[in-house]
């Protein structure tokens, strides 16, 4: 479905937008660009399904041992996905608004048309407020929904080895990890963490420890503690990195009421740099979401060690990873190299109709 939904769809509309410049109507040009999207939005809701399903299964039956699917439906009302798909679609707003943003000031700091991309700037602060408010609104309830079904991700996430209620948030912390229970918390917030973990202000987040003990009994021996360095920080991380952006965002509409967004250089000096504040917080979410759910490929179902398939030898592990890393990392590299040359460029100047035959400029692009 993802494939036959998204992949046609994107590229048959990507190629008509691309190749259609100047000869196809205005409008039909502009609802090619917009097919892509709504493609792109359908690419995300299919790999959300089947992420969700993972984190929390549903709309399944066991046969002979393994789940078989019995309700599609169940898969796009599992909460899982209904609030992560959600979070998703806003940071991807927040993501292209601050990339939008980044590329509107680097221009009007070395002199672009400043008219365009002021009011590039605007639409793009305009969308960034609203988003990166949304995506930590709705990020909030994805953690409650998680706390429900998956509570060993969420406890791991504040190192909480015990049950607690209420519970405090620690802003940082010494130590840690999986072989340190005791690490030394600095600055607690006294409530927050159940405020986050259940909505309640004096809800009980059950620690990894009885969790331990809960899963053992439940599915075997066998040691169901996620990564807990990595959940604690990855967590920080997505959420601290969302207040600068948000800080920004603000900034930056106060400008713009005052007439000044074009003239304060220290604020385009930040915007510019801003534009790696999403990437590094969409990253830390991924870790927290998919480090999470470790040791389980499919929660309560099947263990990632029971996934690791007996005729692939460790060698062709290491061929196959290490071409891929090197696969992406060159495209990576290239995509980057070609962002940074044409988010430079200056704009051409407009085009008449006597140049309608003439190569499109990539920057238009």
């Amino acid at each position: 479905m993802e494939g036959l939904a998204e992949s046609f769809l994107e590229s048959t509309f990507l190629g008509l937008w691309l190749f259609g410049w100047d000869k196809l109507p205005k409008r039909l040009h502009l609802t090619a660009i917009w097919a892509v999207s709504l493609g792109s939005a359908l690419s995300a809701a299919f790999i959300l399904a089947a992420n969700s399903w993972m984190q929390h299964p549903v709309g399944y039956q066991m046969v002979n041992g393994k789940p078989q699917l019995n309700d599609i439906w169940a898969l796009f009302t599992n909460p899982v996905f209904v609030w992560g798909y959600a979070k998703v679609l806003f940071a991807s707003l927040v993501t292209g608004a601050v990339v939008m943003l980044a590329v509107s000031a680097w221009q009007l700091r070395h002199r672009g048309d400043r008219e365009v991309f002021t009011r590039s700037a605007r639409l793009a602060l305009v969308v960034l407020v609203p988003a990166i408010l949304f995506t930590m609104l709705v990020g909030d309830e994805l953690g409650v929904i998680e706390a429900r079904y998956q509570p060993m991700k969420i406890a791991a996430a504040e190192a909480q080895w015990t049950t607690c209620q209420p519970c405090s948030f620690s802003l940082f912390q010494i130590g840690g990890g999986n072989n340190d229970h005791t690490p030394t918390q600095i600055i607690e917030i006294p409530h927050l963490l159940s405020l986050l973990a259940t909505n309640h202000w004096n809800g009980q987040v059950v620690g990894m420890t009885p969790l331990q003990q809960q899963y053992t009994s439940q599915f075997g021996s066998g040691y169901y503690v996620p990564n807990v360095f990595i959940q604690y920080w990855a967590m920080r991380v997505m959420a601290y990195l969302g207040v600068p952006v948000l800080l920004i965002s603000v900034w930056g509409l106060w400008l713009l009421r005052r007439k000044k967004l074009a003239t304060s250089r220290v604020f385009l000096h930040v915007a510019v740099w801003g534009a790696v504040l999403p990437f590094l917080m969409n990253t830390a979410g991924w870790f927290l979401t998919e480090s999470g759910r470790q040791p389980w490929i499919v929660q309560g179902i099947m263990l990632t060690k029971n996934g690791i398939s007996p005729t692939v030898s460790t060698t062709t592990l290491w061929i196959s990873l290490v071409a891929f890393a090197a696969l992406y990392g060159t495209l990576a590299t290239v995509d980057l190299l070609l962002m940074l040359r044409y988010s430079r460029d200056q704009l051409p100047p407009p085009r008449t109709e006597a140049d309608v035959d003439a190569p499109v400029p990539a920057v238009q692009y």
